[in-house]
């Protein structure tokens, strides 16, 4: 039997208490609790690997440290981590009602790609298929491309397997480098803009950039419909020489959409200085 498919040796009742203690703050089992964590390591360390063999099989290529992930790059780049401690302790508190154990994304890996919805949807498939081929219990699909998290787009897999639970996000080049723009924003005027009362505590210029933030995700958006549409069309009819006028304003609308991305950027820089 592999790591996946062997249940570790506390029950779900332990756990749940011990997420109990820690969302009341009260003492807890801290040998029991880094037990959980080193599970969770190990846990990305055995899925790890499925990820990476689909991705190989794809036309895909890994990005190097220096390379960036970008619409036409034909790159992809995969990371993984197991929640710190604060920000574990702030979702447990924040999921009042919630066991530690249903908790999705403790450990939670990532694959941002030069692809459209249609190859999201294909790679998140053959993910779902690779990790039932390993001893997932369960693998869902949740789609989160209308934005309504903020702004916030990505296609998520959830997964269980006897030995724990994993969240794998799939996101395209603009929709990663839009979150990662986010997080920044976030750093800076509370991580609160990621939830449902985004805008608690801000001023009327943060307000107003946050707006843009969520603005500039609706502009991706549409970009990543109408790249889709290209791409559609010249699988269909191959008439790629028909389509020289959509493709090169599908491009001066990338270009654009680069250009706000490093405008509000630099703007955040600014005020993480100020």
């Amino acid at each position: 039997m592999s790591f996946l498919e062997e249940k570790p040796p506390w029950s779900k009742g332990q756990i749940e208490k011990l997420g109990q203690a820690i969302r009341t703050e009260n003492e807890y089992n801290t040998a029991l609790f880094n037990d959980f964590m080193r599970q969770q390591t190990r846990l990305i360390a055995e899925i790890e690997p499925i990820i990476q063999e689909v991705l190989s099989a794809s036309t895909l290529t890994e990005a190097e440290d220096d390379e960036e992930v970008s619409p036409n790059s034909g790159r992809y780049r995969y990371s993984s981590r197991v929640k710190i401690y604060r920000t574990l302790v702030e979702k447990i508190k924040r999921m009042t009602t919630t066991p530690m154990h249903r908790i999705q994304d403790i450990s939670g890996l990532r694959v941002d790609f030069d692809g459209t919805h249609d190859v999201q949807d294909e790679i998140a498939s053959k993910l779902q298929e690779a990790m039932k081929s390993a001893g997932a219990t369960k693998v869902k699909s949740v789609d989160l491309r209308s934005g309504e998290h903020a702004g916030y787009r990505a296609l998520h897999l959830h997964v269980d397997f006897p030995a724990g639970k994993a969240e794998i996000q799939l996101r395209t080049a603009f929709q990663a480098q839009w979150a990662n723009l986010y997080e920044v924003a976030a750093d800076i005027f509370g991580r609160q803009i990621r939830y449902a009362q985004w805008d608690l505590g801000l001023n009327e210029d943060q307000r107003n950039f946050v707006i843009g933030l969520q603005d500039l995700s609706e502009s991706i958006h549409g970009f990543e419909l109408s790249r889709q549409a290209i791409r559609g069309r010249q699988r269909l009819d191959n008439l790629s020489g028909d389509l020289t006028a959509p493709v090169a304003a599908n491009n001066t609308q990338a270009n654009e959409l680069y250009g706000r991305i490093e405008a509000m950027l630099d703007k955040l820089r600014d005020l993480r200085e100020t």
